[in-house]
């Protein structure tokens, strides 16, 4: 994710969930750990467009 820019937990909340999976190396097996990081901090992915979250 570095080579992306991502390169805090605050930058990981900027990006969708469907970006993240875009990236090399990261899978659906990724999500719930970021998930969990995220949520550890008061933060979410972005919302995805058309979605109702």
């Amino acid at each position: 994710m570095e080579n992306e820019g991502i390169r805090t937990i605050h930058q990981l909340a900027e990006r969708r969930e469907s970006e993240i999976l875009k990236l090399h190396g990261m899978g659906k097996a990724s999500l719930p750990k970021l998930h969990s990081a995220l949520k550890e901090h008061g933060l979410r992915f972005q919302p995805e467009p058309n979605s109702k979250k």
